[in-house]
Formats: structure tokens, sequence, C-alpha cells
């Protein structure tokens, strides 16, 4: 029933993080609706075994090593898909890190500012780079995915 519903047939997807997890699995279903999908990731093994996957199911993938923390890189990539493989109609912007398991107190700044490099800014460079063409075509969706392991650790305790 929902397939049926869900016709993407035509469609292009494009998924950050998309080797493995919450992305892969998104990549997974968006292709079983029809869509042309393109994966990418900051791991170039995550990458393969996330093309092998979805090329063992038959489907036409397509792949781009993406750090998403790159707002230049990203952009980059955003036109070559354009160019390459035509317009984007669904960006889900999925690419994530969970970060240390430190409380807060004992947290380097480097690891906050890689968490909100990936997490945060990845996420809006993302859907700036794809979103602003799908703007210019009045057309197209965009998902951004948190998960639970975003939530900040903490160790406190109440009194």
């Amino acid at each position: 029933m929902y397939k049926e519903n869900y016709n993407l047939k035509g469609k292009m997807a494009f998924i950050t993080g998309g080797g493995r997890g919450i992305g892969l699995c998104s990549a997974d279903a968006l292709a079983e609706a029809g869509a042309n999908i393109v994966i990418s990731d900051i791991d170039e093994k995550l990458l393969e075994e996330g093309m092998s996957f979805l090329r063992s199911k038959n489907y036409q993938v397509q792949e781009f090593l993406l750090n998403v923390a790159n707002f230049s890189a990203t952009e980059e990539i955003a036109d070559q898909v354009d160019d390459k493989l035509g317009p984007v109609d669904i960006l889900v912007a999925n690419a994530g890190i969970a970060g240390p398991n430190t409380p807060a107190e004992k947290m380097t700044d480097e690891a906050w500012q890689r968490i909100l490099d990936i997490n945060l800014n990845g996420v809006f460079w993302s859907c700036r780079a794809f979103g602003k063409r799908m703007v210019e075509r009045q057309h197209g969706a965009i998902v951004a995915v948190g998960s639970f392991l975003a939530s900040f650790p903490t160790n406190l305790k109440s009194k």
C-alpha cells in the first residue's frame, strides 16, 4: 500500500552519511520506491560497503566522498551532482556523529567543534547547497535527520 502511494520513479535523492545506519536505510527505502540514489559519506570504506549493499539489491546508485563539515566541498558536490546526474529532488541530510562519551566539563574544545561542524554546520551547508537549487526550481524536499545519540552526554546526578 505505501509503495504505491510513494512512487519516486524518476526522482533523484542525495543522502549524506549514506554509507551505513539511518542513511543507508533511507537510501534503500527511497530506491525501493523508485528514486535514483546518490549516497555520500566521509569514510571511503563505509561508502563502498553501502554501495555494495545497494547494488546487491540491483539498485542504480552513485557515490561521492564528502565531508559535510567542509562547506566548499559540499557546494562543489552539489554542483557536480547537478551537472553530471541532474537535479536533486530529495535531500536526506543525515550525516552526523555521536561524539565522545565525555561529560561537558571534560570535553575538549576540538571534540566539541567537530560535533558542531558535522551535526550542525554540515546539515546547514548541505541544506543550503542543495536547497537553493530546489528553491530555484520551486520543487524538492529536504529531510534533516537527528539521532538520540545527538543528545548531550551528562553524568550529573540530582540531589
